[in-house]
């Protein structure tokens, strides 16, 4: 599934999980982040460290969320979209690669958010 777009969903949350770890676990890695809140001017943070990734969902499996502690803090993807809604649009999108990571979603307040990964 490599440069293939996945949307994170409930369902498909604790194999996103997995394929992030594999990737991520024992490398070092730079973040570009940015926000649409202030205009996309890239942040870029380098030499993070994956600590641990864990996943959580909630009762009923209403909601999931992926969570990745760094050595510098915590990147967090919750979804509560279900494979099959209409509206993908919404969704977390992730497309993997060898030696990077795009995340493409939404914050709380509604702004477009990219994340990209590189694998060092």
């Amino acid at each position: 599934m490599k440069n293939k777009e996945i949307i994170l969903s409930v369902e498909n949350v604790e194999e996103i999980a997995v394929r992030l770890r594999n990737l991520l676990e024992g490398k070092k890695f730079s973040l570009i982040s940015m926000n649409e809140l202030y205009g996309f001017t890239p942040k870029e943070e380098k030499d993070k460290q994956m600590e641990k990734i864990t996943t959580c969902k909630s009762e009923g499996e209403k909601t999931a969320a992926i969570h990745i502690s760094c050595s510098d803090g915590l990147l967090d993807l919750p979804t509560s979209f279900h494979n099959g809604d209409a509206n993908e649009i919404e969704g977390i999108s992730i497309k993997f690669s060898d030696n990077y990571i795009i995340i493409d979603r939404f914050n709380g307040n509604g702004n477009k958010l990219f994340w990209i990964i590189i694998i060092q």
